[in-house]
């Protein structure tokens, strides 16, 4: 799959505020998502408002993961983020898998709440992340 560019210009308006920290420099990482990951994105005329990349892909895992996900800094807290994960959820669902993982930073309290409330639980802390789960179907 090929990356959108209007989701490759909201990754890198968030590589700029995040300082470089959002996603890894060179372009292995997104050469893995275009090459392995899912990708569900809200896209208009006005560009992308917000994407989830994941995998679903591990069947004797039978958990996806998202690996990246991220919302425009105008879309923020109107249930985007949300709707991004909650579709996931349903694909995780449709394809007979059990769970669904991500990473959050400890720090992005907003989005350590959202996946709260959407029935993610801390399962291991890594570092400055804790990796959570959620039990789906």
């Amino acid at each position: 799959m090929k990356i959108p560019d209007e989701v490759l210009s909201l990754i890198r308006e968030e590589q700029i505020r995040q300082s470089g920290k959002f996603i890894p420099e060179d372009d292995i990482y997104l050469k893995k998502l275009s090459e392995n990951a899912e990708l569900i994105a809200h896209i208009s005329s006005a560009g992308c408002s917000g994407y989830v990349f994941f995998y679903c892909n591990d069947p004797l895992k039978l958990s996806s993961y998202i690996t990246l996900i991220g919302v425009s800094p105008n879309s923020r807290r109107m249930g985007l983020g949300e709707a991004l994960v909650n579709f996931v959820l349903k694909v995780t669902s449709r394809k007979g898998f059990k769970f669904c993982t991500l990473e959050v930073a400890i720090n992005n309290i907003a989005a350590f709440r959202l996946y709260q409330s959407l029935g993610f639980e801390i399962v291991e802390t890594r570092g400055a992340k804790y990796l959570m789960r959620a039990v789906v179907g």
